[in-house]
């Protein structure tokens, strides 16, 4: 409005600024030259422009006459029409005047009232702002309340709407609920309706159903009266009886108290004993409860305990069943199992009977053999005995022979013991070392092992690692293989690659060198390149440095520049920011702001866009929005026009409506008037009608205050009295809440509980069903149930009749029979009764007999006590002892524990390890298999291997025999020979024993019972042999030579050689012929020289000419 003003002044302005130029240049330019349709004549005398009648100005264009009732004279000089007080406008035709009170002031130029904040309408008398939790906006023009979807009334506080299943519709202009026929209440959901027969009337404000005289309940159905001798007093609200003190029941005629030490409590409705849990009988007396593992039902009428099939004894925790092959049979009362002859045991399992030889004898108990001294195992056949320096003991049960710590083999010998750090284990059965896995040597200390990826295997005798080809180092993980173009060998030792000059890196693939000008030096481990300061660059060529005022950084890598945040261009000196609500991005190279779309100025501030239907087009350069003829305000959004009729004028600024006197509202179409006895005034800004305090209603004719006490309030519109949570009725005086678990809904108009179906009472919570089979109806009223002839009980299911010798009556309460006296059980027909010398009380409940302490039995016969030490409980039904777990036998002295690798079982009996198959020994430990070609059997006890005659040793593989004349006898234990005295070999059969006289000798004795003798004996034999085979070869030879000499004589008397040079050595006989040569050496010859010499004496020396 204020620019509105500002635009007017600078106009008016204009026009002056103009006729003072032009009356200067009218100065200047005297002449005067008359023109067609102009309203002026030059005056001949002057020469100036002499304006018609009624026109006015320089060239006489404006147009001012005034006329009767014109609020305005003409300007001499001008013709602008000068406004008398008060009035503004063009003609001055709009009347303004600030008077005490007002909430304007008149506007300079127009004389438009212009309105104080929160006031609207002609004359801004209407007041209108919108605060929180208000429902309703104010119409910018007239200040009427525009009330939201569904609100009501002058101040929009009336909330109505019209759902689906609504009674109502709501009235347009209060937003009071207007009911439907029959429906009555504030939100219209009481519904009432007299018909025929009805006992009510229907209240014309709530429609509550008012009952006649005697009648009670939502419905007024309900009928009571009380006479003399009734116990109970009727309901005023249900007419339900209310009972005196400990009376129950439909009529009231039930009595039924709780005292001190009773179990139980009474119905609140019917009166019945209702026993506590696990309580039992008429007067709840009998205890009985069923609890997990329990093998018994809890009778329901008696609490007895019906034991499960199979189950005996007063908890029925006796377990009794004889099946196919059983031993026993059980006893009826007790369930204990009675054996038959010749059976022992818990479960008669054990059979045991003494013949002639046995070494054991049976437990009367348990049936177990009990072997004599010295004896042990299953059978009692195993015969064992310690002795000084054995490294064993003998096993209590099997016999078998148990080594000491560190001992191992069959006579426990072998000596082996595993210390901390050790790698080994010791075999158990004969003591070796067995090393652990990956672990080699003598005392397996080497450590190795060959994973997947291992470039190595273990040598199986030291355990070292033997590397693969082209791998080194002590785990061989280092691989290193020089191929062709490698710049490297390989380490011998530890595989490493050792560079050739100038290459570096891992694999000497890296080359590197320093030339005259570079800007770097060579890294001496990976050869990269390392720059001189401020160059960058795989080559170290670029150079970049940041001094004082910079705005970049230099990228470590490449030495490009790198703007700080904010900063871009060339050398990053143009700064950009955008903030939360920028309107703009910045230009990633150089900066600039580049403005949103519809956004515009300099900073982009300026929002501006045309969307359809927008009345105005955006400024290119600044983004303001300029409007359409004939539209008005900021966004070009007001639209207004006067047309015939019309109460109002338009803003010529806003284009809000200014209503002509004494109409209000939006189009100024409301018209008020306060006339005397009214209780209102008129709203200045809507002209809607604004009550006094303590009245409501459109004309505010109805009255309503909030008193202490009072359970409403009143409804802000209508005046209405609106009742607190849970409180109901025309004055809200009912109370009623409904919780979790209530069996009713609140009645919306009268606040009475309307009861779900099947519930009854004044609460409504006596559940009553009548279902097929059931004993009983249920009363209308209280709910109650009315039992059949004969039948009893809260629910009418305890059937009770007395026949002939019956020993009971009928309870005429619960139905329950009440047993003549000694007479106790369900039907009474236990007779319990204590003589002297009984050790047990008849239980009051069912006749039961009831042990003193530590009797057990039907009876009470059975004597049990558990002492510091024992491995049992007593059975708390027959006495039987109980053992703890591991423990067995009839004393429960006997453990037995099964662990894992154990290779026996205990009898569940006697508690006796019982071995699995090919197990022996007290621990079922030793193992023993005999299979074809075994020289041995197993010993049924311990497992120990029992050899077959003349057969010994761990597997009975040594075979030894005693013969007459043997000169020795076999080892028990490894069957090996052991000589007699001064005898020795295998077989025992040489004697080193020597003669009486040490010093004398004869030569037969030294020669078979001395070494040397023997040795020489040897060595004479050899030779003789050799003489004897010499001979013989030389006989042979003699005579093959003779038959040649005979066949020469024929061919050659000179057949024999002549030539010393070929004379034979000695020893050497050499013959040639004609047809063949052949020499002949003898070896023979050789060794004995003087016997061939003799030999060839027969034979002629040609040289000598001897024959």
């Amino acid at each position: 409005m204020m620019l509105g003003r500002i635009f007017r002044l600078l106009a008016f302005l204009l026009v002056i600024s103009r006729l003072i130029l032009t009356d200067g240049l009218q100065i200047e330019d005297t002449e005067c030259k008359e023109i067609p349709n102009g309203h002026y004549f030059c005056n001949e005398t002057t020469g100036q422009k002499q304006c018609y009648e009624n026109y006015f100005g320089v060239n006489c264009t404006t147009y001012c006459k005034v006329e009767d009732g014109s609020n305005f004279i003409c300007n001499k000089i001008t013709g602008e029409k000068e406004c008398f007080a008060d009035y503004y406008g063009v003609n001055c035709t709009t009347y303004c005047k600030v008077e005490d009170g007002s909430n304007f002031i008149c506007n300079k130029i127009t004389g438009e009232k212009e309105c104080f904040a929160d006031y609207y309408g002609v004359n801004c008398t209407t007041y209108c702002k919108v605060e929180d939790g208000s429902n309703f906006i104010c119409n910018k023009i007239t200040g009427e309340k525009e009330c939201f979807a569904d609100y009501y009334g002058v101040n929009c506080t009336t909330y109505c709407k019209v759902e689906d299943g609504s009674n109502f519709i709501c009235n347009k202009i209060t937003g009071e609920k207007e009911c439907f026929a029959d429906y009555y209440g504030v939100n219209c959901t009481t519904y009432c309706k007299v018909e025929d027969g009805s006992n009510f009337i229907c209240n014309k404000i709530t429609g509550e159903k008012e009952c006649f005289a005697d009648y009670y309940g939502v419905n007024c159905t309900t009928y009571c009266k009380v006479e003399d001798g009734s116990n109970f007093i009727c309901n005023k609200i249900t007419g339900e009886k209310e009972c005196f003190a400990d009376y129950y029941g439909v009529n009231c005629t039930t009595y039924c108290k709780v005292e001190d030490g009773s179990n139980f409590i009474c119905n609140k409705i019917t009166g019945e004993k209702e026993c506590f849990a696990d309580y039992y009988g008429v007067n709840c007396t009998t205890y009985c409860k069923v609890e997990d593992g329990s093998n018994f039902i809890c009778n329901k009428i008696t609490g007895e305990k019906e034991c499960f099939a199979d189950y005996y004894g007063v908890n029925c925790t006796t377990y009794c069943k004889v099946e196919d092959g059983s031993n026993f049979i059980c006893n009826k009362i007790t369930g204990e199992k009675e054996c038959f002859a010749d059976y022992y045991g818990v479960n008669c399992t054990t059979y045991c009977k003494v013949e002639d030889g046995s070494n054991f004898i049976c437990n009367k108990i348990t049936g177990e053999k009990e072997c004599f001294a010295d004896y042990y195992g299953m059978n009692c056949t195993t015969y064992c005995k310690v002795e000084d320096g054995s490294n064993f003991i003998c096993n209590r049960i099997t016999g078998e022979k148990e080594c000491f710590v560190d001992y191992y083999g069959v006579n426990c010998t072998t000596y082996c013991k595993v210390e901390d750090g050790r790698n080994f284990i010791c075999n158990k059965i004969t003591g070796e070392k067995e090393c652990f896995a990956d672990y080699y040597g003598v005392n397996c200390t080497t450590y190795c092992k060959v994973e997947d990826g291992s470039n190595f295997i273990c040598n199986k005798i030291t355990g070292k690692k033997e590397c693969f080809a082209d791998y080194y180092g002590m785990n061989c993980t280092t691989y290193c293989k020089v191929e062709d173009g490698s710049n490297f060998i390989c380490n011998k030792i530890t595989g490493e690659k050792e560079c050739f000059a100038d290459y570096y890196g891992m694999n000497c693939t890296t080359y590197c060198k320093v030339e005259d000008g570079s800007n770097f030096i060579c890294n001496k481990i990976t050869g990269e390149k390392e720059c001189f300061a401020d160059y960058y660059g795989v080559n170290c060529t670029t150079y970049c440095k940041v001094e004082d005022g910079s705005n970049f950084i230099c990228n470590k890598i490449t030495g490009e520049k790198e703007c700080f945040t904010d900063y871009y261009g060339m050398n990053c000196t143009t700064y950009c920011k955008v903030k939360d609500g920028s309107n703009f991005i910045c230009n990633r190279i150089t900066g600039e702001k580049e403005c949103f779309v519809d956004y515009y100025g300099v900073n982009c501030t300026t929002y501006c866009k045309v969307e359809d239907g927008s009345n105005f087009i955006c400024n290119k350069i600044t983004g303001e929005k300029e409007c359409f003829a004939d539209y008005y305000g900021m966004n070009c959004t007001t639209y207004c026009k006067v047309e015939d009729g019309s109460n109002f004028i338009c803003n010529k600024i806003t284009g809000e409506k200014e209503c002509f006197v004494d109409y209000y509202g939006v189009n100024c179409t409301t018209y008020c008037k306060v006339e005397d006895g009214s209780n209102f005034i008129c709203n200045k800004i809507t002209g809607e009608k604004e009550c006094f305090a303590d009245y409501y209603g459109m004309n505010c004719t109805t009255y309503c205050k909030v008193k202490d006490g009072s359970n409403f309030i009143c409804n802000r519109i209508t005046g209405e009295k609106e009742c607190f949570v849970d409180y109901y009725g025309v004055n809200c005086t009912t109370y009623c809440k409904v919780e979790d678990g209530s069996n009713f809904i609140c009645n919306k108009i009268t606040g009475e509980k309307e009861c779900f179906a099947d519930y009854y009472g004044v609460n409504c919570t006596t559940y009553c069903k009548v279902k097929d089979g059931s004993n009983f109806i249920c009363n209308r009223i209280t709910g109650e149930k009315e039992c059949f002839v004969d039948y009893y009980g809260v629910n009418c299911t305890t059937y009770c009749k007395v026949e002939d010798g019956s020993n009971f009556i009928c309870n005429k309460i619960t139905g329950e029979k009440e047993c003549f006296a000694d007479y106790y059980g369900m039907n009474c027909t236990t007779y319990c009764k204590v003589e002297d010398g009984s050790n047990f009380i008849c239980n009051k409940i069912t006749g039961e007999k009831e042990c003193f302490i530590d009797y057990y039995g039907v009876n009470c016969t059975t004597y049990c006590k558990v002492e510091d030490g024992s491995n049992f409980i007593c059975n708390k039904i027959t006495g039987e002892k109980e053992c703890f777990v591991d423990y067995f036998g009839v004393n429960c002295t006997t453990y037995c524990k099964v662990k894992d690798g154990s290779n026996f079982i205990c009898n569940k009996i006697t508690g006796e390890k019982e071995c699995f198959v090919d197990h022996y020994g007290m621990n079922c430990t030793t193992y023993c298999k005999v299979e074809d070609g075994s020289n041995f059997i197993c010993n049924k006890i311990t497992g120990e291997k029992e050899c077959f005659v003349d057969y010994y040793g761990m597997n009975c593989t040594t075979y030894c025999k005693v013969e007459d004349g043997s000169n020795f006898i076999c080892n028990k234990i490894t069957g090996e020979k052991e000589c007699f005295t001064d005898y020795y070999g295998i077989n025992c059969t040489l004697n080193k024993r020597k003669p009486a006289n040490n010093d004398e000798m004869s030569v037969a004795d030294w020669l078979t019972k001395t070494t040397n003798g023997i040795v020489l004996i040897a060595v004479v034999s050899s030779v003789f042999l050799i003489i004897i085979i010499v001979a013989f070869i030389v006989r042979r030879r003699r005579r093959r030579q003779n038959i040649l000499l005979d066949y020469k004589s024929f061919d050659n008397e000179d057949g024999y050689i002549t030539d010393p040079a070929e004379t034979p050595a000695a020893g050497s006989v050499r013959m040639q012929n004609p047809r063949q040569s052949k020499s002949y050496d003898n070896p023979v010859f050789s060794q004995f020289g003087s016997l061939s010499s003799n030999t060839f004496d027969q034979y002629p020396d040609k040289s000598t000419g001897d024959r």
